[in-house]
């Protein structure tokens, strides 16, 4: 952190990962702030590498108690040069605003929402009927009047519309430098019947004429276990002539795998699919496989069978679903006086889903008709994201890739998540300076010193590894694994803070691809696992407990994690994560509040400890004095209590044979506590946990197999903060450095991240007890 004469100030690196330049990039990121020290957002400024001011816009996402902000989110519009990195300076020194050549500006009455920035303008229709009542580049059409609608059937066959539905506008995030327009609504059929909950966001950016919109449908009805519809499709009425070209790439052509653009008569059926048996996808797909894009009609690839040799004349050879039929998931369209271009972002990650273009207007199919039905459970949802953008009538096949790499860097390997076409690294000596989510006590990042346990970290759960997508040192990405299961790892839904320790790392390592890893998982809880609605009370809002149906089975306290949302809340500036954590706490709030819900937090120190996590993390968010009130009713009708019946703190429960009273997952039960402590610096409580402490840390209790239920060693920390006496930290000091060097450090890292910090600036290990 720089807090020289020019004002407390901070680095951020952007990078370009493509090869191409890239215009007018939207950067968006949180930045945090250490306490006390900016009053408001008005006073902060962003510099170039040259020193230059630039346009930036920002907006307070949380403050610290004392009304400081503690995490403020900025906005970018950056050009790029191919692979070039450049370095921003953000500023608290009262600086005057710079404002980009093309603002972004809006207005919203009761009727009706305007968005443009001289570039692009949008109107947006606040009463059922139409919707899009303007779609307009440069001062000509892109889109007919009443030219956009979603749509889909239900088993009867009925059409359900967007825009035949009764709507709210309201401005989501309104800056010269982004704007986003919210549309809340359902789907309606003709005889006036609603049926699933959605909403749109319409978004502009400065000096970009593109129009980035996302639809997310959200399962808010009483049907169990939910409802199923068909033929989910956007559909975008163009002004091109119906004679247009169609653009597009293709990846194998010819018997040489040559890769090349082509701009055709026919119409492409770009599909997302795990199988290359479209005509037969019900009998063929298999759920949570690695998707594919290609086109389902490879005629359009004009690459003749015959003038192939004899083993690639089967367009479906290669292992890949598509085969040789791949291709980029955009497509564009091409009159005389210019074109469109639209894709679907992270489209192979979401298969299944198909863009195609039917004389001049583009359906853009989230679940297409050869589907079959898709089947929303109670309180799932999931949101796909759509762009669209005007070219000049002189635009190469080169010009449109470029637009396409601006969006997302992808399509290379049609099987390959697609990355974000910027890296976006924070200066991470400032956030570890701040001292938010902890982050000052995990390990610092400091490879030259720590070249094994950094290595050890990232070979083993960071998953780095060269060569994916033939970009160095990236994170392994999510498989493409559908629309349900992109996200998800296990495929078992909500695991045990497995995007916690991603979000961790990139703020202390600054590598990137850890915010993209995180923030997909964390969508896919957001979405997916999280229920949104339950006719169950305890569901009710809740992140669902593993299964492979995601929110298909029952929700309990200790495998609610969701402190991930508030990472990817202050990284987004997105409320809907937000929202979700504190719709999560109202969850918890029942449980704890019930007789029966209190039962299950008394049942062991994993029920009783993560609902407290999860109130002290979510209570710097709003302040709510339920959240503590809650955390205090454990620990003095359960932790408490069972430590007068017990003599001391253990939760009595079966644990192979014979049955025992033991430790079983407390570390969730001392880590609540000590949060709860730092807010509060209760004396009583801070009395109660060292009491247990004198006998929790030991050798004894630690465990000696690296189980990672049994053997957390953060207590020995949590002692340390407490008191300032590193005899706490020894105690468990020769215990820990076998343990140490042996360990993987998946799950494991969580329950020894803060002691591992400790052991290191206390000589307790050093980076060569590292056992790779």
């Amino acid at each position: 952190m720089d807090d020289t004469a020019g004002g407390l100030q901070q680095k951020l690196r952007l990078q370009n990962r493509s090869l191409r330049p890239i215009a007018a990039y939207s950067a968006v990121t949180g930045v945090p702030w250490p306490q006390g020290e900016v009053d408001c957002c008005e006073s902060l400024t962003v510099s170039d590498e040259h020193d230059q001011p630039v346009p930036a816009s920002f907006k307070t996402l949380n403050t610290w108690p004392d009304g400081s902000v503690q995490w403020s989110l900025v906005d970018l519009c950056v050009d790029f040069d191919p692979r070039e990195e450049r370095a921003f300076t953000v500023k608290h020194d009262q600086g005057a605003a710079v404002k980009p050549d093309h603002p972004v500006v809006a207005s919203i009455t009761s009727d009706s929402a305007t968005v443009e920035n001289g570039l692009v303008k949008l109107v947006i229709s606040g009463g059922p009927g139409r919707l899009i009542d303007e779609c307009s580049a440069n001062g000509k059409p892109l889109l007919t009047p009443d030219g956009f609608d979603i749509t889909f059937a239900d088993a009867s066959g009925k059409i359900f519309s967007v825009k035949a539905a009764p709507r709210t506008l309201r401005l989501e995030h309104q800056s010269p430098l982004r704007t986003v327009l919210r549309v809340d609504s359902k789907h309606a059929a003709e005889d006036g019947t609603q049926l699933l909950d959605c909403f749109l966001r319409f978004e502009i950016r400065a000096n970009r004429a593109d129009v980035k919109l996302t639809y997310n449908f959200r399962n808010r009805e009483k049907p169990t276990p939910g409802i199923e519809i068909y033929d989910v499709v956007a559909r975008f009425s163009t002004t091109m002539p119906d004679d247009a070209k169609r653009c597009f790439m293709a990846n194998y052509l010819t018997s040489h795998y040559l890769t090349g653009p082509l701009r055709v008569d026919e119409d492409p059926q770009i599909v997302a699919s795990d199988t290359g048996d479209i005509d037969h996808y019900l009998e063929t797909h298999k759920e949570g496989v690695r998707g594919e894009c290609f086109v389902h009609n490879p005629a359009v690839l004009h690459d003749p069978e015959e003038e192939k040799v004899w083993y690639m004349r089967n367009p479906t050879y290669r292992v890949q679903a598509g085969g040789s039929r791949c291709v980029w998931p955009y497509l564009g369209l091409m009159g005389s006086d210019g074109g469109v271009l639209m894709c679907f972002e992270k489209f192979v990650t979401l298969h299944p889903g198909q863009l195609t273009v039917r004389a001049s207007e583009y359906e853009a199919s989230i679940w297409p008709n050869w589907a079959g039905p898709l089947s929303i459970t109670q309180g799932a949802g999931r949101s796909h994201v759509l762009y669209l953008a005007p070219l000049p009538a002189d635009a190469s096949d080169i010009d449109i890739q470029d637009m396409y790499i601006g969006w997302e860097f992808g399509g290379f390997y049609t099987h390959t998540p697609p990355f974000t076409s910027v890296k976006i690294l924070p200066d991470i000596d400032h956030v570890r300076a701040c001292k938010v989510f902890a982050l000052d006590k995990l390990p610092a990042y400091e490879p030259e010193d720590h070249l094994l346990f950094e290595g050890k970290l990232a070979l083993q759960w960071i998953g780095l590894h060269q060569g994916n997508m033939g970009i160095e040192d990236e994170v392994r990405q999510l498989p493409s694994a559908g629309i349900w299961d992109y996200g998800d790892d296990s495929r078992t839904n909500n695991e045990e803070m497995h995007s916690l320790v991603y979000f961790q790392n990139y703020f202390r390592t600054g590598e990137w691809g850890c915010a993209e890893h995180a923030l997909a998982g964390t969508k896919h809880m957001l979405e997916v696992d999280h229920c949104a609605f339950s006719e169950d009370e305890f569901q009710n809002g809740a992140q669902v407990a593993h299964c492979h149906g995601h929110n298909t089975g029952p929700a309990y306290p200790s495998h609610m994690w969701f402190t991930e949302y508030l990472f990817a809340y202050v990284l987004t500036g997105d409320e809907e994560f937000l929202n979700a954590a504190k719709r999560s706490c109202e969850n918890l709030l029942h449980w704890v509040h019930s007789d029966m819900g209190f039962k299950v937090i008394s049942n062991d120190h994993r029920e009783a400890g993560q609902p407290m996590i999860n109130f002290t993390w979510c209570y710097q968010f709003n302040r709510d004095p339920r959240y503590l009130e809650a955390c205090w009713k454990i620990i003095r009708e359960y932790l408490m209590v069972s430590t007068q019946k017990y003599g001391r703190m253990l939760a009595v429960k079966p644990i192979g044979a014979p049955v025992k009273a033991c430790v079983y997952g407390d570390y969730a039960s001392w880590e609540g506590m000590y949060w709860l402590w730092e807010l509060t610096g209760d004396e009583q409580l801070k009395q109660f946990m060292l009491s247990q402490l004198q006998w929790r840390v030991d050798p004894q209790h630690m465990g000696v197999y690296s189980y990672h239920r049994a053997t957390d060693f953060n207590p020995a920390a949590y002692a340390y903060y407490l008191t300032g006496d590193s005899s706490w930290l020894a105690r468990v000091g020769r215990l820990f450095k076998p343990t140490f060097g042996a360990a993987n450090w998946g799950i494991g890292w969580i329950h020894s991240m803060y002691y591992i910090k400790l052991a290191f600036e206390h000589g307790i290990i050093t980076d060569d007890d590292i056992s790779l």
